[in-house]
């Protein structure tokens, strides 16, 4: 289950992190979508906070082989938002293996978390809307990426067969949105507005009070003198 990952939970986020942005509940209904060699997948995505990506964390299983590799290379692409789909460029891309620990069971196959640090990363900004792309160099029809109950609700994650293909909606409610986890170093965090002091008294006030008390004491001290004589 998700509260056993600990790439998706706490374990595996370096001192200092934070989260960007992340998907985790599990779709339990189904293994997700494929995200090999043989298709492309894009996830959309809009930054809580701004900061530079450093770490991306997701979960994964297969329908063949369970866990075919002890280590496995993965590609993880960020792309801008080109009016509801990925731009044809990618902003980022990094090629690396990436850390597998196994997290439970999905639909009878062994369930996995996936981390890989990412240096040099790109800096998101919130409110901005990103599309991910997380792929493997597995065998077509293997690997799949584990859907999410989390998300836009009107996520629509878009596959492509080629760097050069069209995406394309996959129409499959249950996939719509996938799970992943966005994890930064360095959250930008917008300052509240700087409070300005508020005197107890304004200009000159201070004067005036002087003042005042001055008239008082001697009021009651001509007072006193009336009291006397009379």
């Amino acid at each position: 289950s998700i509260g056993t990952a600990c790439a998706l939970a706490l374990a595996c986020f370096p001192a200092g992190a934070a989260v960007m942005y992340q998907q985790v509940g599990i779709e339990t209904g189904d293994r997700g979508a494929f995200a090999d060699s043989c298709q492309q997948l894009a996830d959309e995505f809009v930054p809580l906070s701004s900061g530079t990506l450093t770490q991306v964390t997701w979960q994964g299983s297969y329908y063949g082989t369970d866990n075919p590799n002890a280590t496995e290379s993965f590609q993880i692409r960020l792309f801008a938002d080109a009016g509801g789909a990925p731009a044809n460029t990618h902003l980022f891309e990094i090629s690396a293996l990436a850390s597998k620990v196994a997290a439970g069971t999905l639909i009878g196959k062994t369930l996995y978390d996936y981390a890989m640090t990412i240096p040099g990363g790109p800096t998101l900004n919130s409110g901005t809307t990103y599309w991910i792309a997380i792929n493997t160099n597995e065998p077509c029809g293997n690997y799949a990426w584990t859907a999410s109950t989390d998300g836009p609700a009107s996520g629509n994650l878009l596959h492509r067969s080629g760097d050069l293909g069209s995406w394309n909606a996959s129409n499959e409610p249950l996939r719509d949105n996938q799970v992943f986890v966005l994890n930064t170093d360095t959250v930008v965090v917008i300052a509240p507005p700087k409070q300005v002091p508020v005197p107890l008294f304004a200009p000159g006030a201070l004067a005036l009070l002087g003042a005042l008390l001055a008239g008082a004491a001697a009021l009651r001290l001509r007072s006193g003198r009336v009291s006397r004589t009379g």
